[in-house]
C-alpha cells in the first residue's frame, strides 16, 4: 500500500458527530487484505472516536472503504482536532496471477497511514 492508494474525505457532518470516509486500494498483487479497519486516534483534543466500519476485503485492485463516526466536542474552541491514522488488517498471501489465496489462514499487519486534521466549521443549534 502507499499513501496515495488510501484516499481520506469527510462524508457527512451530523449535529454532533461527523464520518470520515477512507477510500483504500490495495496495491499489492499478491496478497488479499481482510478485515481491513481504520484505527484513528486523537491528539487529546477533546475529539471522541464513537465507531469505526471496516472493510471485510481488498482484493488487488479493487477499491473498498472504511469508515469512522467521530464525536465533535461540545465546547466551541476544542473544534479542531489532530489524528494519527493506521489501517490494520490480516494479510493471506496470493497467486500474483490468478489472485487465489494460497493459505487458509493469514497474519495481522497495519500500515500507518498518515495524520489527519478535522475541523467543525459550522454548528447549528437549531
Amino acid at each position: 500500500m502507499t499513501i496515495d492508494s488510501c484516499a481520506i474525505r469527510q462524508v457527512c457532518g451530523l449535529d454532533k458527530s461527523s464520518f470520515a470516509q477512507f477510500d483504500c486500494t490495495n496495491t499489492l498483487n499478491d496478497q488479499l487484505l481482510e478485515d481491513v479497519s481504520v484505527v484513528v486516534e486523537e491528539d487529546g483534543s477533546n475529539w471522541q472516536i464513537l465507531q469505526t466500519l471496516p472493510c471485510a476485503s481488498l482484493p488487488y485492485s479493487c477499491p473498498g472503504t472504511c469508515y469512522v463516526l467521530l464525536a465533535i466536542p461540545e465546547d466551541i474552541m476544542s473544534t479542531t482536532g489532530t489524528f494519527t491514522a493506521c489501517l490494520k488488517f490480516q494479510v493471506r498471501d496470493c497467486d500474483p496471477i490468478t489472485g487465489e489465496p494460497e493459505t487458509e489462514d493469514g497474519y495481522g499487519d497495519d500500515y500507518t497511514v498518515k495524520f489527519l486534521y478535522f475541523v467543525a466549521a459550522f454548528r447549528s443549534n437549531f
